[in-house]
């Protein structure tokens, strides 16, 4: 009984040696060293195994071993799912960013373009014709036609000539007396220009399609002049706004309106009116 005792645990002991050369990547004993390993070891049982605890011992020693093994490639096998998910994406991330940079590269090659620079638009004049409607206070609504001329100092500023005329209607006085009137047919002729300085305060563009865009400008002006109406000249000060659309590079559409401010006394009291002016016009620049 003790005979196959030993016999087990020296079958034990060579494999536990075996497991141990293979775990510290070293040289595992051959076979005929394990044969006389086991030789010697069968001439004296009793001196290589005095109980079964020992081989009792070695076989736990064993099954730890294994087990360690076994938690080693197990671990190992699911980290692989990981690592093909990581490669996956990092091959995907760099063909993509190979992408983005050559799609960069190709938006933000230019050419150099020769050119002539006597062919660059410089117009800073600025003439045309209007039209519209001007109140004037007492004397009705009126229309109203004219001329300006503006220079444009940069791309902010511009100074602006204009002149108008109109002719007024009757006042409700005149209309209700009948016969009472207070002003010729010639002093009913109203003239005015003035000089005003105006500032692009919102220029942007318009989109009148995907493909077209047109150039605009939102801009207050404000100047002084005189006015020439029921037979006197008065000193006037105006203030408006605007809007311009640029059709092309040469023409453009105004759109404005005016607060002319004058004194008049027709009516024995002196007074300050407030005449409004809304008109568009047409301009072209040279």
């Amino acid at each position: 009984m003790e005979s196959r005792f030993c016999h087990i645990f020296l079958k034990f002991k060579l494999n536990l040696n075996s497991a141990r050369a293979r775990t510290h990547r070293t040289q595992a004993l051959d076979p005929q060293s394990d044969m006389k390993l086991f030789g010697k070891h069968n001439k004296d049982c009793t001196q290589s195994c005095h109980s079964p605890c020992e081989l009792i011992s070695y076989t736990l020693q064993a099954r730890s071993l294994a087990g360690s093994r076994l938690k080693n490639v197990t671990r190992t096998l699911l980290l692989m799912p990981v690592l093909v998910v990581i490669l996956i994406v990092w091959s995907t991330h760099t063909d993509a960013q190979d992408e983005l940079d050559s799609e960069i590269e190709s938006i933000i090659e230019t050419k150099r373009v020769a050119f002539n620079e006597s062919k660059i638009d410089t117009e800073n004049f600025e003439a045309g014709l209007f039209y519209g409607l001007l109140s004037v206070e007492d004397f009705g609504v009126n229309r109203v036609i004219g001329a300006r001329l503006a220079y444009h100092i940069n791309e902010d500023l511009f100074l602006e000539a204009t002149y108008g005329m109109s002719t007024t209607q009757k006042t409700s006085f005149e209309r209700l007396s009948g016969a009472t009137q207070l002003l010729t047919d010639e002093e009913r002729d109203l003239t005015y220009y003035n000089i005003s300085l105006g500032y692009n305060i919102l220029p942007g563009e318009a989109f009148i399609s995907q493909r077209a865009a047109f150039n605009t400008a939102l801009y207050i002006i404000g100047g002084a002049g005189s006015t020439r109406f029921a037979g006197d000249d008065r000193f006037t000060i105006n203030l408006g706004a605007g809007y311009r659309f640029l059709a092309t590079d040469w023409m453009a559409i105004h759109l404005d309106v005016k607060d002319h401010m004058f004194e008049i006394d027709l009516l024995g009291e002196k007074k300050s009116t407030h005449n409004i002016e809304i008109s568009g016009g047409l301009t072209l620049f040279f």
